[in-house]
């Protein structure tokens, strides 16, 4: 879910920000992520944002914010 949403964040970088249309759920997932994590800039120690998505999953919050 976070390398997706690093995906997501690069093409709108360097394609526009439309240039993927995303389903509803997947828009709402995206939201929620980059909500709690930052894009990546650059280089970063990862651990706290794989624990804080691994978070959502886990807590059913992530389900919550798609429903």
């Amino acid at each position: 879910l976070l390398i997706a949403a690093q995906a997501i964040s690069l093409g709108e970088k360097e394609l526009g920000q439309h240039y993927a249309k995303l389903g509803t759920g997947t828009g709402k997932a995206y939201a929620f992520i980059r909500g709690h994590v930052s894009a990546m800039e650059g280089d970063r120690f990862l651990h706290p944002d794989i624990q804080t998505v691994r978070r959502m999953v886990m807590d059913g919050s992530l389900n919550d914010a798609i429903s």
